[in-house]
């Protein structure tokens, strides 16, 4: 072993490139370098296996400030910055997201995307459940989360070769959750007294009709 500790000096090392002399290198097969090109710095993973970044509490990547760019907490969350403000954050139920999220396709063709793609991966499905839901919150004035409204999906048959789904819409009265409306297949309950169609809207009706 070398031990630097009483040279009373610091070690320079020039710039230079991944093979250029002017660098640290680890292994046998230099499968590991370090070095700066005079514009960057590189640590540079070139051997068998992976590189690792190991903490006893948790990995930060930071500027010269302090301002952070990511977290790594042992055990916990993801946490990944902009400009030193928290933008994304695992848990042990999923992620959380602060601000905006954009979903871009630069798709020039005729796909679908961008695709938001919920899926239940169940391994019992049954009929009745929940797939998907997007919720609407927001603080009230007692500084509540409240769920103003939300459109939510469910399994109406999960027998194979004859699947069918539902579309469902619930929103906020009185402070308490009422449903708006149903939608699947031969059927499209809207669950209100009254059906307001305004400027100058029409309704047309086709094929047979009945009166329950």
């Amino acid at each position: 072993d070398s031990n630097f500790a009483n040279m009373g000096t610091a070690i320079h090392i020039p710039d230079g490139n991944g093979t250029s002399d002017n660098k640290i290198t680890f292994g046998a097969d230099s499968d590991l370098k370090i070095f700066h090109t005079g514009s960057n710095s590189v640590i540079q993973d070139a051997g068998t296996g992976s590189l690792f970044l190991q903490g006893s509490s948790a990995v930060q990547i930071t500027d010269l400030s302090s301002n952070k760019m990511a977290v790594f907490n042992d055990g916990g969350s993801t946490e990944i910055y902009h400009n030193n403000v928290k933008k994304f954050e695992t848990t042990d139920s999923g992620a959380t997201v602060t601000g905006d999220l954009q979903v871009l396709s630069t798709d020039g063709g005729g796909g679908n995307g961008p695709v938001l793609d919920l899926w239940r991966n169940s391994p019992s499905p049954s009929n009745g459940d929940h797939i998907g839901t997007i919720q609407f919150n927001f603080e009230n004035d007692a500084d509540e989360k409240i769920q103003g409204a939300r459109i939510y999906a469910e399994i109406d048959d999960d027998t194979n070769g004859t699947e069918d789904g539902a579309i469902f819409i619930d929103g906020l009265r009185n402070g308490s959750t009422y449903g708006y409306m149903e939608m699947a297949f031969g059927r499209v309950n809207i669950l209100s007294d009254t059906l307001q169609l305004k400027n100058n809207a029409s309704l047309s009706f086709e094929g047979a009709t009945t009166d329950e």
